[in-house]
């Protein structure tokens, strides 16, 4: 029986690797993430209108926060038993997005590169069709925003 003269029996967070953890929820995280991003790709739900592109972008942060949390928790409970440091808990949070937009990228650069390379078109077309809804945007101002989008998103393929 402890009393409260004896310290706390802790394990050392020195002793603790962080890799394990971080490495478990964030393949999780990332395989989470492809298949939202999947589904958005072939919905195309994220670009359908405004209402779709905030839903979207609040679902993933919540997505990503939440197992990021989960994290923290299982290793601050199971691994640490019950403390954990500010910092511990931002090197894990960063290792995990670290690992989950790793393979997040390698994904979109299969996907658009070979599964699916019409994606940018089909979205270009969305695009278009949202903006021709806008009433003061002229038809050069459309084409210049479409353009830039296409460079832009090869720009992003090459460099991965």
């Amino acid at each position: 029986m402890t009393t409260l003269d004896q310290p706390a029996s802790f394990p050392d967070p020195k002793a603790v690797s962080v890799f394990p953890t971080a490495l478990r929820y964030g393949v999780l995280l990332g395989i989470i993430v492809i298949i939202y991003t999947f589904i958005n790709y072939q919905t195309l739900f994220a670009i359908s209108n405004i209402g779709g592109t905030i839903s979207a972008f609040l679902l993933q942060i919540i997505i990503w926060f939440g197992i990021v949390t989960l994290a923290i928790r299982k290793h601050r409970d199971k691994d640490l038993g019950g403390y954990i440091s500010m910092g511990r808990c931002i090197g894990l949070g960063v290792l995990m997005i670290v690992i989950a937009t790793l393979m997040n990228s390698i994904f979109n650069y299969f996907y658009i590169a070979f599964i699916n390379p019409d994606i940018v078109v089909q979205m270009a077309e969305k695009m278009t069709w949202l903006y021709e809804m806008i009433p003061n945007m002229d038809e050069d101002l459309i084409e210049a925003t479409i353009e830039a989008a296409k460079i832009q998103k090869s720009l992003v393929c090459l460099s991965l």
